[in-house]
């Protein structure tokens, strides 16, 4: 039997506030706010969803993306 590798990836992590103090990351996991990553396998980098105003070159996404290019 021969291994496949997957050519998606799938993430959900719960929503924080970016190490603000550890009561905002509790509201966040109190809020069953969730930002969920849906990756696969292309030519191109293609943002969808969110504020039009993250999806440019300084996205977190968008840099690991060009770096594991």
């Amino acid at each position: 039997m021969s291994a496949q590798i997957s050519q998606a990836l799938h993430v959900a992590v719960p929503a924080t506030s970016a190490n603000l103090g550890v009561g905002y990351d509790c509201l966040g996991l109190a809020l069953d706010v969730w930002m969920r990553v849906h990756a696969q396998v292309a030519d191109d980098l293609v943002i969808r969803g969110g504020d039009e105003r993250y999806r440019n070159p300084d996205n977190l996404i968008w840099t690991s993306y060009i770096q594991m290019r």
